[in-house]
């Protein structure tokens, strides 16, 4: 008979990868941010089975890696080329200055 699976111990050891910041993670599977930082961090010895299930049911979803996290460029679903360029930073906005009898 082989030996089962602890859920728990892949759960810690994606935690230790970590690939996904532990807010993605409680978004994405259900379980409150500070339940999962609290598993985490080790605080949490033994956390219910229910959060368990759903922290490895999250994991197994997702891809090892994903292209972003990669730094390599990525298609876009619509299959447009124009969509796939990188993405510049927002320009700063320019305030006209105050002046005093404005205020």
């Amino acid at each position: 008979m082989e030996n089962p699976i602890n859920l728990y111990e892949v759960v810690m050891a994606k935690f230790a990868e970590k690939q996904i910041p532990q807010r993605v993670i409680a978004r994405e599977s259900g379980v409150p941010f500070s339940t999962v930082c609290k598993i985490a961090q080790g605080s949490v010895k033994e956390p219910s089975v229910h959060t368990v299930q759903r922290l490895f049911d999250y994991f197994q979803s997702k891809q090892p890696v994903s292209p972003i996290a990669q730094g390599t460029p990525f298609e876009c679903a619509s299959g447009d080329p124009r969509h796939n360029l990188p993405r510049r930073a927002p320009e700063k906005r320019q305030f006209p200055e105050r002046r005093k009898e404005d205020l």
